[in-house]
């Protein structure tokens, strides 16, 4: 009897406790093997979201080789695989809140905030960009359609979906008149639409991905295209088969055309170059003073009818996470330009991210006495307002959009305001031509506009 145990007995605890770790260890195999197999799932989808990444770089690459032996034998401008395996470092930290240092203007602070989300696109958003007249907003998408949307009314409404392209449209640019969109595509086309009804007026078939497209200021008949091909096209859309083809030495990334109509291109090899148009060649072949890294954007100031202002300032976002903004000395002079100032705080980690510039002179908050520090004249000697008072917006991969008080002088433009509501890359970023407002748009398929 004293071997055996009765019903009314206690349980040994070593057989208790074995008979829960039985249990134990069954549960945490089966924790480890869906933490294991999670673990598989996430290390597939960030080796899609990395081949996702690689594939427009790598296919430039190869089109730029492929229209150009000579120039692609040899290295690429950046690696791919060193930029991509530093994102996380590079994001780490760099997101805020929103919230943005003091003003230097002084007075009363003047703060964007969201007046409206625009959805409707069914991909990333790449490009935004208000008409000349500032009555309509256009946005293009990886969807392959771009939108119309009415700018005038309290409420954005869209106005025209736009389709007709086969693959995700890379950018847009309106024609001064406010009357024509035209759409560039990675199907290697540019087309024009009629905004009043949303339908194809025109449509060029180029060589290579389509990065860039600009409407000419000086006959509404011509617009430009900058493709992977390394090639700046000129079309004539009176000429449907007839285009001009000005070749590079490497794919350009981003076009400007200045008031005076002439073009500025930068290039994956960071060169910036400007070209006269009246006789389809480059006069400064180095126009930013030699390469600093790709570059990924350019953006002009346009200036009123008669003003010294227009055309003489640019921004350039480079592939190095700076903005520099330069001074190309008027628009009767063709010189290289002079760098005067940059940005940084945002990421761009090869993604085509776009900045916009917008003068404030002639909106009182953010007048300056005259004489303010900070004034110069493009021969060194202090002015009033012989630079004008800039605010200078540039998009980041880390979902924010970032605002300069770009007015100064100073090595680094402060940051006026941080936006923050986007959830993706934030691509794109347009001010308004007449009233202090900004359109940003992003990877998570939303244009956002923001006002005071």
């Amino acid at each position: 009897m004293s071997g055996r145990r009765t019903s009314g007995e206690p349980t040994s605890p070593r057989r208790a406790i074995s008979s829960r770790g039985g249990t134990s260890r069954g549960k945490v195999d089966d924790l480890t093997e869906e933490n294991k197999k999670l673990k598989e799932r996430v290390q597939q989808l960030e080796k899609q979201n990395r081949e996702l990444k690689r594939s427009v770089f790598e296919l430039n690459m190869r089109m730029s080789a492929m229209w150009h032996p000579a120039a692609g034998a040899g290295p690429p401008v950046f690696d791919i695989d060193q930029a991509l395996s530093r994102e996380h470092d590079e994001t780490k930290g760099t997101r805020s809140s929103g919230s943005a240092p003091k003003s230097s203007t002084g007075g009363k602070q003047q703060r964007l905030e969201l007046h409206a989300e625009l959805s409707g696109h069914g991909g990333a958003v790449y490009a935004v960009q208000y008409s000349p007249n500032g009555k309509l907003l256009a946005t293009c998408s990886m969807d392959s359609t771009a939108r119309l949307w009415d700018a005038e009314r309290v409420t954005v409404t869209e106005l025209h979906v736009i389709s007709g392209h086969d693959s995700g449209v890379s950018d847009l640019a309106w024609t001064p008149d406010s009357e024509r969109l035209i759409t560039g595509s990675f199907d290697s086309t540019a087309r024009v639409w009629d905004v009043s009804t949303g339908q194809e007026t025109f449509m060029y078939a180029a060589t290579g991905l389509l990065q860039s497209v600009a409407a000419a200021v000086n006959d509404p008949f011509v617009f430009y295209t900058a493709t992977s091909s390394s090639g700046l096209h000129v079309v004539d859309t009176r000429q449907k088969d007839n285009a001009t083809v000005l070749k590079t030495d490497a794919a350009i990334s981003s076009i400007c055309v200045l008031p005076n109509g002439a073009v500025v291109s930068g290039d994956a090899k960071g060169v910036v170059k400007v070209w006269d148009m009246r006789q389809s060649v480059s006069v400064d072949d180095d126009a930013a003073g030699g390469p600093t890294a790709p570059v990924a954007h350019i953006a002009g100031l346009a200036g009123k009818h008669g003003s010294s202002a227009g055309g003489r300032y640019l921004a350039i976002n480079y592939h190095d996470n700076v903005v520099r903004l330069y001074d190309r000395g008027g628009l009767s002079k063709q010189r290289s330009l002079q760098l005067y100032a940059s940005a940084t705080g945002h990421t761009t980690r090869n993604w085509p991210i776009r900045c916009s510039l917008r003068r404030t002179e002639d909106l009182p908050q953010f007048n300056r006495p005259k004489g303010a520090v900070g004034s110069f004249s493009a021969d060194g000697g202090t002015s009033p307002h012989s630079i004008p008072q800039l605010l200078l917006a540039v998009g980041s991969t880390d979902g924010d959009v970032r605002v300069f008080d770009a007015t100064d002088t100073n090595s680094v433009s402060p940051l006026f305001q941080q936006l923050s509501g986007h959830t993706g890359r934030v691509y794109g970023v347009h001010f308004h031509p007449q009233e202090l407002a900004l359109a940003s748009c992003s990877q998570d398929g939303t244009a956002r506009i923001w006002t005071v």
